[in-house]
Parts: structure tokens; sequence; C-alpha cells
């Protein structure tokens, strides 16, 4: 049996039947804009992909244009989103680690503020990270890494989109809950960043198993832990970080916007089409049986307090890092 992993905004959605846009309202816009602040090939440019055939048809047939922005952990898409027309015809993909990109650096240092210059659309889907290992190496777990790491400190180098980014507040809550240093390595994308893991360059990645399984299997790939609370129900087998480092928690959370002030209309009918695309069975299944994504399909009104909860959360935390004052 197959599991399946609902939250409570996405089982209400599907529960009630989303409703498509209204046949008489016709999408104004002829094409549909979505800019992705990543390099093609990591997870929020694959989750995009996934959804602009159905998001298209259910607009109508309006043509989607991805736009891949990368730079600056989502900074650069975000600077050249924030000056589109707030017509509701550009609208971008944001991540946690633009979240926590902010609360580190500021608004103004970033160019942008998530919660003002932009109006929530949805949350498309959270998830944990798999810490992932290539297996030249030489760790199999969690406590081998740790120990190796203290053997040779300063030396184990692993990559994350930025230094301001979830990824590096992943590590970052590792390293001082486990008293180990280690060697970050930012990078502008997923695709480069992948490519130096598998060859071994860069040792140590934060995977979706659909990244990765085919590797595990090989035994190039070896996954040490789970950054979520509990063991993941995909790969029970795979232990948590917790388990060796009490109160250890980290998810991943992607999600969409426009500029601040687009129609309410539009932003709505976008929304709707998203969320029909999300709980089709085909894509559903797929985010949620193949990956480790738990789709959310929520508010728009649910997912703006998330994002501001998370600035919030993640000021916390980088300042029990030292990350700012």
């Amino acid at each position: 049996m197959k599991t399946k992993l609902i939250t409570a905004g996405l089982l209400t959605a599907l529960q009630a039947g989303i409703a498509l846009p209204a046949a008489a309202q016709e999408f104004p816009c002829s094409t549909l804009r979505w800019v992705v602040p990543y390099s093609a090939g990591g997870g929020l440019d694959w989750a995009t992909r996934l959804l602009t055939d159905g998001v298209s048809e259910n607009l109508g047939g309006v043509s989607i244009v991805v736009d891949n922005r990368p730079g600056a952990t989502g900074a650069v898409g975000g600077k050249e989103v924030v000056k589109a027309d707030a017509d509701g015809c550009t609208i971008m993909g944001i991540t946690n680690s633009m979240v926590v990109n902010q609360a580190i650096k500021g608004p103004e240092a970033v160019g942008f503020d998530l919660t003002t210059d932009f109006d929530p659309v949805v949350a498309l889907a959270t998830t944990p990270y798999f810490i992932t290992a290539n297996a030249d190496l030489g760790v199999t777990n969690l406590p081998e890494l740790i120990e190796k790491a203290k053997e040779t400190p300063n030396e184990i180098p692993y990559s994350t989109s930025g230094n301001t980014s979830l990824q590096a507040l992943t590590y970052g809550l590792l390293k001082t809950q486990a008293g180990i240093e280690m060697i970050e390595i930012p990078y502008k994308g997923g695709g480069e960043m992948f490519a130096d893991f598998l060859s071994g360059r860069v040792p140590l990645f934060l995977a979706y198993p659909y990244e990765v399984a085919d590797y595990v299997e090989e035994g190039k790939v070896n996954y040490l832990a789970v950054t979520s609370a509990e063991r993941h129900p995909l790969l029970p087998d795979v232990p948590t970080v917790a388990e060796t480092l009490e109160g250890y928690e980290v998810t991943q959370t992607y999600g969409v916007v426009v500029p601040a002030g687009a129609p309410e209309d539009v932003v709505a009918m976008i929304h709707d089409a998203i969320v029909a695309t999300l709980t089709t069975e085909d894509i559903a299944d797929k985010l949620q049986s193949e990956t480790s994504f738990v789709v959310e399909a929520g508010s728009s009104e649910e997912y703006g307090e998330m994002i501001s909860n998370n600035v919030n959360k993640f000021q916390s935390v980088a300042k029990g890092l030292g990350l700012i004052d």
C-alpha cells in the first residue's frame, strides 16, 4: 500500500472540491511568467515544472513560461519580480531558504520584503531534507559523520545554496549541536551542487529521495539521516537527526507569491488552478508517494501567515547560532 501524506488544508480541499476559475471569467494574461529564483535542476524547479501543464489547462490553456533567475539565495529573482507589473501575469516560486535569507540579512539588504512586497498565492508542499553522503566519504550514518568530523575538523565540505539559506541553517544547527566544524561550499543552484556531490568533490548533500534513490541503490550514495522530527514514512529505515541530536528539526517549504497589489480575482484564479493541479490523482500521487513532499494546498491567507511566522522563527534560530545580533 502506498503511503498518503495529506495536510489538513489539502484534505479540506479534496473533501470540498476545488472550484476552478469560472468559465465566464477568462484569465486576463496571454502568458503567465513563472519565475523560479534558482537554477534548473533543483527541487523548486522540479516541482514547478511538474505543475505547469496542469495549471495551464486549468487556466484555460494560457501559455506558461518558467523563467529561472538564480543567484543570492533567491534574491536575484526576487528583485526582478518585485519590479514586475502587479497584474497577476508574473508569479514567483519561493522557498524557506529565501525566508531564512531575509530573516538573517533583513529586507533592505535582500532588496525586498517577502511579507509586504509580495502577496501570497499558495503553499505547494513541505519536505524534510535527507542528509546524504557520497560513498567515497566513508560514512554510512550520522554518528559516523560526526566522529569523522571531530577527527578531521574543517576538512569535510558540504554544499548549500548560500550562506544565509535554509541549507546553511540546517548544517549550522547540526554543527552546533554536534560540536563539529565542516566547510561550507555555497552554490547558486542545485544543478552544479548535485554534480559536485556525485563526483565526490563536495561529498555532503541535502537531498530529496527522488534525486538520489538510484545512486543509493547502486551504492554510490548513503542516506545518513532525515531532518524531520519523525522518520519519514517513505524511508522508515532512515533515522532522524533528532535520534542523535535531541530536538533537531528542519523542513523546507515551497510556495508561490505575486507582486503586491495584484488583482484579487486573478490571484484567486491562479490559486485555484494550482491547487486543482496539486490535488489531481497523478500529481498528488507523484508528490506524496514517489517523493518526500507533503502537499499543502491551503488558502492564500494561510500561506501568508506561514511566511510571517517562519521569518520570526528563523530569526530566533539565527540569533541562537550567532548569525545575527
